[in-house]
């Protein structure tokens, strides 16, 4: 809460200025004001379309995780591409569960890119779509590849990729799976050269859609 405050007093005070900039020139009436005007609203759309955005879910508690997360990513020039094709509302599960599991996958995905700044155009999606009565729940990354015989220890306990090694460390994606099979899901993770992609799948049927 205290950072979605933050940064909704940080862009009341940047479209103060920039009305204060757009009353300025209409009140200079200068030869080509609206002109002008039109050209400095243009300038600022792309900064719009990069601040702090509010997400629709389908849950109210992962909109303020994913506003959240996507300003980190923003901040951290990694473009996290959110696309909704289904709600979560459709998803029977406890909201911290669910705020636990999406929040240690995308965390997992932003690591990924820590000992890599050198890599261009970093990039996260999360997505959710429904296939043969499945809700699918796909969150990648382009930081590289996962070694093949580590991918199947992963989700182990205790078990992490982190050069410096911590008491909390080896503990988010182990956790992840406990919480995802106690709702009668699964979670499985593909990884190569250009993307790692982990899917986590709920049976809707069991679940009484």
């Amino acid at each position: 809460m205290k950072e979605i405050i933050s940064i909704i007093r940080r862009e009341k005070h940047d479209f103060a200025n920039h009305i204060n900039v757009i009353w300025g020139l209409c009140s200079l009436n200068r030869p080509n004001t609206v002109e002008k005007i039109k050209n400095y609203v243009d300038g600022i759309s792309d900064n719009l379309h990069s601040s702090f955005k509010y997400i629709n879910t389908g849950n109210d508690y992962l909109d303020g995780l994913l506003s959240i997360k996507n300003n980190f990513a923003d901040k951290n020039n990694i473009d996290l591409d959110i696309m909704i094709e289904e709600p979560f509302s459709k998803l029977k599960i406890k909201e911290n569960e669910l705020i636990s599991i999406i929040s240690n996958l995308i965390d997992n995905a932003f690591e990924a890119f820590q000992p890599k700044s050198n890599i261009q155009n970093k990039k996260i999606t999360f997505d959710t779509f429904i296939e043969d009565n499945e809700f699918y729940i796909e969150i990648s990354d382009n930081a590289g590849m996962i070694p093949k015989n580590i991918q199947n220890k992963i989700f182990e306990k205790g078990f992490s990729t982190k050069t410096e090694k911590s008491d909390d460390h080896g503990f988010g994606l182990y956790i992840t799976k406990q919480l995802i099979e106690q709702n009668n899901g699964c979670i499985s993770v593909e990884s190569n050269s250009e993307i790692t992609k982990f899917l986590v799948a709920f049976n809707l049927q069991e679940r009484g859609k």
